[in-house]
C-alpha cells in the first residue's frame, strides 16, 4: 500500500498537515459518502464471506463503520492524536460481529487493507488535482494512513480472535452464507449450494426455528453470551439442533417431532427471552425439511418484528399469537373497518369529551368483562354498559352480539398496529 504517483517533493513525516494538506483532507471529507458506498462495493465484490453479509448488515453496520473510519482517519491526521477508547470499542464489536457472522479473520484483515487503498487512492486523487503544494503535503498523510490501517488490524485481530476462540467450539454452528441458504432456501456461493443439497438429505424431520432480534442500540457485544445462552436452553436432547447469527438475528433451528415437544420448546424459549433481556423473541411453527425450515423462519421473524413493534423487549411470541395481527395489517378491509368504526368513535370523543374509544380497548384487554373493565377506568359496571351502548349506536355494530364484537375488536387491532407503526 505505498503512495505511487505523488510528486516526489519531499519525504514523508509524522507533522500535523499544513493548509495544503487540510485543503486535501477537506475535499476527501466532501467526498465521505460516496467513499463509503465505494468500499461496501469493493468488500462485497472481492470477499466472497462479505458477499454473503445480509442487506441489513451491509446498510447498517459496514457502511457506517466504512464511513466513521474515514472520520477517524481525517480527524486524526489534523490533531496527530490516534483513536481514543472509544473507537478501539467500536472496531472490538465489529470483530465480534464478523466472527459471528462467519467472516473470517483473513477477510476481516483483508477488508481494512482494501479500505487504506481506496481510502489513500481518494487522497491521491484530491492532491493531484491540485496544487504541487498539496501533492507534496500529501506525502505526509500517507504515511498516518498506513499507520491507521496497522493499528486498526492489530486491535481487530486481536479481538477477533478473543471471540472466535468460544463460539467457533460448537460445530452446529453456521457461517453465515450456509446459514441464510437454509434460512432462505436458496445459496448465494457454491460451497453454500453444496452444503444445501447435503442438508435437503439429512433434513427429513420436522424443524422449528427459534430467533432472537436484537432490539435497536442495545449493546451488541453481547451476541456470543447470547447464543450460548439461548442454544443451551433450547437444547433437549441436542440431537440435530444448529444454529447462528443472521444480522440481528440470533437463530436456533430445533427438530421437533410432536406438539407435546413444541410446547415444551415454546416455554424455553420464553425463558431464554427473559434471561436476554434486549432481544424479542419469534417462533415459527413446525415444518419438514429444508423448505419447512425456510417457512418456519419467516413466521418466527414476523412474530419477534410484531413483538419489536410493541415494545416486548424479554418476550418470545409464537407466530399464532400473531396471526390475527397479520390478517387485519394485510387485509383490504381492515382500513374500511378504521374508518367505519374507530374513526367515527373518535370523533364523538373529541366533540362531547367522552372515552368510547378508551372504553373498548379496556373491555376488550379485559377479555369483555364489564367488572375488570370498571375498576380498570374507575367507573361502574353500569357506566360500562352505557358506553357500550353509545358504541353501538354510533358504529352500527352491537358488542353484545358475536360479529359486532368481532368487528368492533378487529377495528381496534387495526387501530392499535396503525399506532405502532
Amino acid at each position: 500500500m505505498a503512495p505511487q504517483d505523488i510528486d516526489e517533493g519531499s519525504a514523508p513525516d509524522t507533522h500535523l498537515p499544513d493548509v495544503h494538506g487540510d485543503a486535501v483532507l477537506r475535499r476527501v471529507e466532501d467526498r465521505i459518502e460516496e467513499l463509503g458506498t465505494q468500499l461496501v462495493a469493493r468488500y462485497r465484490a472481492e470477499l466472497v464471506e462479505y458477499r454473503g453479509l445480509g442487506q441489513n448488515t451491509v446498510e447498517n453496520d459496514m457502511l457506517p463503520l466504512a464511513i466513521r473510519n474515514i472520520r477517524n482517519l481525517l480527524e486524526s491526521c489534523r490533531t496527530g492524536v490516534p483513536f481514543g477508547p472509544e473507537e478501539i470499542a467500536n472496531f472490538r464489536a465489529s470483530a465480534a460481529r464478523r466472527s459471528y457472522q462467519f467472516v473470517s479473520m483473513e477477510s476481516v484483515l483483508h477488508a481494512y487493507r482494501i479500505w487504506g487503498q481506496t481510502v489513500w487512492g481518494a487522497i491521491q486523487d484530491e492532491a493531484r488535482a491540485g496544487s504541487a503544494a498539496e501533492r507534496t503535503a500529501a506525502l505526509g498523510i500517507a504515511q498516518r494512513v498506513m499507520e491507521h490501517v496497522d493499528r486498526v488490524s492489530v486491535i481487530v485481530a486481536q479481538a477477533f480472535l478473543e471471540e472466535a476462540s468460544g463460539v467457533r467450539r460448537d460445530h452446529d454452528v453456521l457461517r453465515g452464507d450456509y446459514l441464510d441458504a437454509l434460512l432462505l432456501g436458496k445459496a448465494a456461493t457454491e460451497p453454500a449450494g453444496r452444503f444445501l443439497t447435503g442438508m435437503e438429505v439429512e433434513l427429513q424431520g420436522a424443524y422449528v426455528v427459534v430467533l432472537f432480534h436484537r432490539v435497536p442500540g442495545a449493546d451488541e457485544t453481547r451476541l456470543r453470551e447470547a447464543l450460548a445462552t439461548a442454544t443451551y436452553h433450547l437444547r433437549d436432547s441436542g440431537a440435530g439442533q444448529l444454529s447462528g447469527v443472521r444480522d440481528d438475528e440470533l437463530i436456533v433451528i430445533c427438530p421437533v417431532e410432536n406438539p407435546a415437544e413444541y410446547e415444551a420448546l415454546k416455554a424455553r424459549a420464553r425463558v431464554v427471552a427473559g434471561q436476554l433481556g434486549v432481544f424479542v423473541g419469534g417462533l415459527g411453527r413446525s415444518y419438514s425439511g429444508v423448505a419447512g425450515i425456510s417457512r418456519s423462519y419467516r413466521e418466527a421473524h414476523e412474530a419477534a418484528v410484531a413483538g419489536l413493534s410493541s415494545g416486548l423487549a424479554g418476550h418470545c411470541l409464537a407466530y399464532s399469537d400473531v396471526l390475527l395481527d397479520n390478517l387485519v395489517r394485510e387485509s383490504r378491509h381492515a382500513e374500511e373497518l378504521l374508518q367505519e368504526i374507530v374513526i367515527p368513535l373518535r370523533n364523538y370523543d373529541a366533540k362531547r369529551g367522552t372515552d368510547l374509544v378508551k372504553t373498548l380497548e379496556s373491555y376488550y384487554d379485559h377479555r369483555f368483562n364489564l367488572s375488570k373493565a370498571a375498576a380498570d377506568l374507575s367507573v361502574s359496571p353500569n357506566t360500562v354498559t352505557y358506553r357500550l351502548e353509545r358504541i353501538r349506536d354510533v358504529t352500527g355494530h352491537d358488542p353484545s352480539y358475536p360479529d359486532g364484537l368481532l368487528l368492533l375488536s378487529l377495528a381496534l387491532k387495526r387501530h392499535r398496529i396503525r399506532r405502532i407503526q
